[in-house]
């Protein structure tokens, strides 16, 4: 079973305009509401490629009550834990004219400290031996900056595997706890290491830095350069073929739905980065953070190609 961990969900309310307007008032083409969060994402496209998942975290207010009713429509299985104050709701807004994203994000409910305990208790509840545990995102207030790590070192033990995709603090806090595998993109990674990355090759000598203290698979997304993959063993490119963007929010957790979605049904490890990284490019052709058609992922997926790197 594949278990997503999002402790500071939102409601991702995307709006289209032709361009923000400093001098006159600026119309709405399209706006839409979506359940969001980036484990939720990953949940969200698990369900479309036809696999199973849980998502979990912490859910609270009326925008809780919306999520969770979305998740119902949609027949995601979810267990989170209600905490008092409201999820979030997040503004992306989408300028046409220029093809410019802007994300206006809310920083999430306090969560006390029994709610962070809570949420111990249930994952050690929902996770067995064999299973996928995705922990992506940002975390609200009252959370501890460790409790990735914590989580991680405790799924380990029980034989969980860990896909962690999360930047800054998070992801340094996180490291010690050695997860499976983690997917920064390149601004992220950037951030991590503090010095711009001009090219591949500074990419992965800055990926194997990573690799080297146990991290086994490290996956730099690069956005329609595609994805740079890095173990001990071999580097990948993947390349992907070039297509109408209607929102690259979400695009990271696509890729990481699709991947863990292919570990889930044996792929080979081409045909897991081929295919998240196809699923990655269809859910940018599709408003909001609704995932592609398998459609959609299976015409992309005959024009993306892979390379075996080697410096």
């Amino acid at each position: 079973m594949i278990v997503t961990l999002t402790l500071n969900p939102a409601i991702d309310r995307y709006v289209k305009v032709k361009q923000i307007s400093r001098i006159d008032v600026t119309r709405v083409l399209e706006v839409r509401k979506d359940p969001a969060g980036k484990g939720i994402n990953v949940s969200k496209v698990i369900k479309k490629l036809g696999g199973k998942s849980i998502a979990t975290g912490f859910i609270g207010g009326t925008n809780g009550e919306f999520i969770l009713n979305k998740l119902a429509d949609l027949k995601i299985e979810n267990d989170f834990i209600k905490v008092q104050g409201e999820t979030r709701e997040n503004i992306k807004i989408h300028e046409v004219e220029i093809d410019n994203f802007l994300e206006i994000n809310e920083s999430g409910p306090f969560i006390e400290d029994f709610s962070v305990n809570a949420l111990f208790d249930k994952l050690d509840e929902l996770l067995n031996v064999g299973d996928t545990l995705v922990l992506s995102g940002s975390i609200p207030k009252g959370v501890p900056v460790d409790i990735y790590s914590k989580i991680i070192t405790n799924a380990k033990r029980k034989g969980v595997m860990t896909v962690l995709d999360t930047s800054l603090i998070l992801l340094k806090e996180s490291l010690n706890a050695k997860p499976d595998i983690i997917k920064p993109n390149l601004y992220e990674l950037e951030e991590f290491c503090g010095k711009t990355l001009n090219d591949d090759t500074d990419i992965i000598i800055e990926a194997r830095k990573i690799v080297n203290i146990g991290i086994n698979e490290v996956i730099v997304s690069l956005g329609k350069d595609g994805i740079l993959y890095i173990s001990d063993d071999v580097v990948f490119k993947v390349s992907v073929p070039t297509v109408k963007i209607e929102s690259t929010v979400g695009a990271g957790d696509s890729f990481v739905g699709g991947l863990c979605f292919a570990y889930d049904n044996d792929y080979d490890l081409e045909e897991k980065l081929l295919f998240a990284a196809s699923v990655a490019t269809a859910s940018v052709m599709t408003p909001g953070t609704n995932p592609g058609s398998i459609d959609e992922v299976n015409e992309i997926l005959k024009n993306t190609k892979i390379k075996e790197v080697l410096i």
